[in-house]
This record gives structure tokens, sequence and C-alpha cells, in this order.
């Protein structure tokens, strides 16, 4: 069982915990536009597949608790990072910070890039290019001094699918429109 992060948008977190309970994820609790968990790969591939109201879904990897710069770059480097993906792989940093140690969250995932480029480069020789639409996606948050680090397993939102190919001028997000239709209890039977 990994620990797991599912995103979500404000108002939506007990939707997305019943279908985080659904299908099997166990240790539920419900947090701030998120709900965490205990899983399975399976559980993980039915959240990132079936689920309508969750955003995201994030394997923890690392945790720890931060003192300053030196310790966020020690942190990252303990992670065999070679183990997630391969050099040949782009990857991208999404930071997100809260606190008096870290306000610059671009900062914050330049510095953790860091960290993982320097370590494929020192076993490798080489090292993985950054992207805007990476193969990997690595999730950094930051909350006063402790650090999760975790990789995305979703890639893009959950909401682009890939199936929508031209919108509107104000289309409402399908994970939005979604978990309000669950939250009025309709089951589909009436109009």
């Amino acid at each position: 069982m990994q620990k797991i992060l599912i995103k979500s948008f404000h108002g939506l977190e007990d939707v997305v915990a019943e279908d985080a309970r659904a299908f099997g994820a166990q240790e539920v609790a419900i947090g701030r536009r998120s709900v965490s968990a205990l899983g399975d790969l399976q559980t993980i591939y039915r959240l990132n597949y079936e689920s309508r109201t969750a955003l995201s879904v994030l394997v923890e990897i690392k945790t720890g608790k931060l003192r300053d710069e030196s310790s966020l770059y020690k942190l990252v480097q303990e992670i065999q990072w070679y183990e997630h993906f391969d050099v040949s792989k782009t990857f991208r940093i999404d930071a997100v910070c809260f606190g008096d140690l870290f306000t610059n969250s671009l900062y914050v995932a330049q510095l953790c890039k860091d960290a993982i480029v320097d370590q494929f480069r020192a076993r490798l020789g080489r090292r993985p290019n950054v992207s805007r639409d990476p193969n990997v996606r690595i999730n950094v948050f930051i909350n006063q001094q402790k650090c999760i680090i975790s990789m995305d397993t979703s890639g893009a939102s959950l909401f682009k699918r890939g199936y929508r190919f031209h919108t509107g001028e104000a289309p409402l997000n399908e994970v939005l429109a979604s978990g309000m239709i669950r939250l009025t209890g309709w089951q589909g039977q009436t109009p």
C-alpha cells in the first residue's frame, strides 16, 4: 500500500472520498481540496481512469523536515530517481510552498530540478531534460518545515482526458460539473 493524495476542487472532497473508498482505498481522510488515503496500484489506476471528480492522483515517495535550502536539496537527492524514470524522459517539478522558510515556488522547483539532474549527471554522465509537457511530473509540497515529494500519476489534470477537441467560450470544468451533480444526489433515473 502506498500513501496517495487525490487533489480536488474545494467542496468536492466528500465526493472524492466516496470514489476513493469505492475504488479500494483505505484509511481515507479528507483534507483541504484533497483526500489522502492508502492504496495499491489497482486503486491508483482506477482513480485515474474512473474518477470523474478528481483532478490528479499523487503518490508520496519521500517526506522530510527542512531547515534550509541545503536540507531540501539533500532530501531530493536521497531519492533514487533512476528507479522512478529513465534519463531519456523529460520531467517537470510542480512546487507549492507555504511558510517563511520558502516563499517562492519557482525557486523551490529550480532547486529540486538541480538536485535531480545533478544525481543523474553524477551517476550516468548525462541528465534528463525539463519540459512544460513532460513524461514525468513531480510534485513538491512544503508547509512551513514539512516537505512532501510525490509523483503525479495522472500527468495532465484529469479533466483533460483528450476527448474534447473544441470548447465553448465559457465551458464548465468537467470535474466541477460531475461533482456538482454528485452532490445533488441525482442517480440518473429521472430527468
